[in-house]
């Protein structure tokens, strides 16, 4: 009988694509540590396995690739050659080779005749084994005496993992069932508290019959029936919160275990953007070290599916307009070879996604003149922005600062759709930090699934919305008095830090809620977003929930403070609030107010800069003197502000004490210390309170030192006025 090999071609294709996708991990691992034995041995094992499972299934070009590949990594272990950057790029375009191939079988084409570049690969892996001169070789190891043995790992210690392949769409059945089974239980909650009620109205009755019964004596049989019954509910409500217990408990592991069967590592498209970055700088003439951390890192599979894109589209931006050619590189003083950086890692129940190149950062001024061109804001808007909202220009349709356009970049296409993606059909967030000169860092943060959220329910002006419980940072309740007047709103003092705060409902647009001024303590709600807090007054907390998410429909998908909703156990729909799009909207509101310039009196500006690590400080302090008229520029530490005094004159600097890098005491001498600062006044403003701090202040050449603990913005425009009027 004939050998029908079709039938075992999807098996060989699944397989092989687990098999493939690992060796280029390997071989990452491989070119950052050639010492890993282990490793290089792990490789050399999957390329003799696809070898054979291919000629079992007669797909000889890619039994042929893995063959020369296997010489090569013998050739690598038995130290006849060692490892080159040409080495690893040959591996590399050994394994696409054959992932090319294996697609194209699983598709059912005819790859028997595959052509040169198949021919090319195996030349260039030939040659590597053939021609040993045209690469560096390590001389020949003599070794005295016996060879030693490596340790023998027990059999009974070797333990096998079975696996079972699941189809995806049953998995997702899986997962939705899962999901329908929480809402569920939400509104089991809600029965059983409804019991409860019932409980507690049936003991209100029957003390109610019991003083009954002594004026009429002939009804105590009622009253006994009515006993009877609120025992036996008592019970049936015990029993049925009980049952709720487990029920929950069942269910939360149902859930783990559901969700996790879905969980797929990064690496999973990490892995393939190597080749990406070989071909673009190839193309671009630029060479790159594209490194990648943290690729064990889980995530849901659909989320995974979506993030692969946007990422793909931050990495070609950053070898295009990040990455400087090696000559601009050198002449500036920094390694020829560009770095690109991926990293994913856990934090706070959220997955946080890095892109960062060490190139030549953002042009805040090119960015801000290409907004002004294209009409998106005026001139003084555009003055007043924060470093961070510059930043953010990016992500506005049809903005780039591309000097040509490319193939690759530069039409301005992309970046919001990369945030769109992101924000709305990921449920995440994304900001952007640059350095002038040193790179740019983009930092995506998404929940681990958006099967289950959790969910924090809050309630506004008698209605009810829910919030990600991931990003909110905690909750206070503090006296109204405690409240700082900041400008046109309001600002909490929490830990030495000023974080702003505004009503949710006026964020919302919704009326205030009637308390008839009997409310003396201000619950907020602080939520966070990267580095950045803000406070949002809400009336109260209804629930704390795992909920099952909804996506908008399609003519709402363009609301920008909510992005998805949930269902109540009472059949309620909950809006899931944006926090992103939350806190832009506040910071908006609170900025529309506009100020008339404060100037000398030779009629120049007062321009002020304001030294603080924390951006919440920074804002607060730049929003209270820009409504006063006077121009403000920002520094998040003692460098950033030696750095920007080099480069223009202010008439005032204040700053904080407590800074990474170069504290407020050190910055203060190291101005003292330049001919153009020697006179301008310096404000630190610090939690520090001790009089030797203040002395050492007053020492280092400050002209006024104000406590965080007692700031108030009276007192930091009265000193102002009085050192430069």
């Amino acid at each position: 009988m004939a050998f029908d090999k079709t039938k075992f071609i999807k098996i060989f294709v699944d397989e092989a694509k687990e098999h493939l996708a690992k060796a280029s991990e390997g071989i990452a691992i491989l070119e950052k540590d050639p010492t890993d034995v282990e490793n290089l041995n792990a490789i050399f094992r999957i390329a003799h396995t696809i070898k054979g499972s291919a000629r079992m299934v007669k797909l000889v070009p890619i039994a042929d690739v893995a063959h020369k590949l296997e010489d090569v990594l013998e050739a690598l272990r038995s130290n006849r050659i060692e490892v080159t950057r040409q080495v690893i790029s040959a591996l590399y375009a050994g394994v696409d080779v054959m992932s090319e191939l294996v697609e194209s079988a699983g598709l059912g084409a005819d790859i028997s005749g595959a052509g040169t570049c198949v021919c090319r690969v195996l030349e260039q892996l030939t040659g590597m084994t053939e021609e040993p001169g045209d690469l560096q070789e390590k001389p020949e190891i003599k070794q005295q005496g016996p060879t030693p043995q490596l340790p023998v790992k027990p059999i009974a210690e070797i333990k096998t993992i079975e696996t079972l392949r699941i189809n995806a769409d049953k998995l997702d059945t899986l997962i939705k069932l899962m999901g329908e089974i929480v809402t569920q239980q939400i509104r089991l909650k809600e029965r059983v508290s409804e019991v409860k009620e019932v409980v507690r109205l049936s003991k209100k009755h029957i003390i109610k019959l019991d003083a009954m019964a002594e004026n009429f004596p002939e009804h105590k049989g009622l009253f006994h029936n009515a006993s009877q019954i609120y025992s036996r509910l008592k019970n049936l409500a015990a029993g049925l919160i009980n049952d709720g217990n487990v029920q929950e408990l069942l269910n939360e592991s149902l859930q783990e275990v559901a969700l996790t069967m879905r969980m797929v590592p990064l690496s999973t498209v990490f892995d393939s953007f190597g080749k990406t970055i070989r071909d673009m700088s190839r193309a671009l003439g630029k060479d790159v070290n594209f490194k990648v951390e943290g690729g064990q890192t889980e995530l849901d599979k659909k989320l995974v599916e979506k993030i692969a894109d946007p990422l793909i589209h931050m990495i070609r931006n950053s070898l295009d307009h990040g990455i400087e050619e090696s000559p601009v590189r050198k002449a500036a003083g920094k390694p020829e070879v560009g770095t690109i950086a991926l990293r994913a890692y856990y934090d706070s129940g959220n997955v946080v996604i890095e892109v960062a190149d060490d190139g030549a950062g953002i042009a805040i001024e090119k960015l801000k003149n290409k907004a002004l061109q294209r009409r998106l804001f005026d001139k003084s808007t555009l003055n007043a922005m924060s470093e961070t909202q510059v930043f953010d220009l990016i992500f506005y349709p049809g903005l780039s600062t591309a000097a040509i356009i490319t193939d690759v970049s530069g039409r301005g296409v992309g970046m919001d759709v990369v945030k769109k993606n992101i924000v709305d059909e990921l449920k995440g967030t994304i900001s952007v930090e640059s350095k002038p000169g040193q790179g740019t860092r983009f930092i995506i943060r998404v929940p681990m699934t958006l099967a289950i959220m959790g969910l924090i329910l809050v309630e506004t002006s008698g209605m009810v919305f829910a919030l990600p419980k991931s990003s909110v940072a905690e909750i206070v309740k503090v006296p109204e008095a405690e409240l700082v007047n900041v400008v046109h709103s309001k600002a909490l003092r929490l830990r030495e830090q000023l974080i702003p705060v505004e009503r949710l409902s006026g964020i919302l647009h919704l009326p205030d809620s009637d308390n008839n001024g009997k409310k003396t303590e201000t619950l907020i709600l602080i939520v966070s977003i990267a580095d950045e807090k803000f406070g949002l007054v809400i009336d109260s907390i209804v629930d704390e929930e795992n909920m099952v998410i909804k996506p908008l429909p399609g003519h709402m998908r363009n609301l920008s403070l909510v992005s998805g909703v949930t269902v109540s156990g009472k059949n309620e729909i909950i809006s899931l609030l944006n926090v992103s799009g939350i806190i832009k909207a506040a910071r908006e509101a609170a900025g529309r107010t506009k100020a008339v310039k404060l100037v000398h009196k030779d009629k120049t500006t007062i321009k002020i800069l304001v030294v603080d690590d924390s951006i919440n400080t920074r804002e607060i302090e730049k929003s209270i003197l820009e409504s006063y008229g006077y121009e403000v520029d920002m520094a998040e530490d003692g460098i950033e502000a030696l750095e920007k005094t080099a480069q223009n004159k202010y008439d005032v600097v204040i700053t904080d004490v407590e800074m990474p890098h170069l504290d407020g005491f050190a910055l203060t001498q190291r101005l003292r210390q330049d001919d153009r600062y020697v006179h301008t006044p310096v404000i630190i403003v610090t939690s520090r309170e001790k009089e030797e701090d203040k002395r050492r202040g007053i020492a280092a050449g400050a002209d006024a030192y104000i406590i965080k603990g007692t700031f108030e913005q009276t007192n930091l425009l009265n000193t102002i006025r009085s050192l430069v009027g």
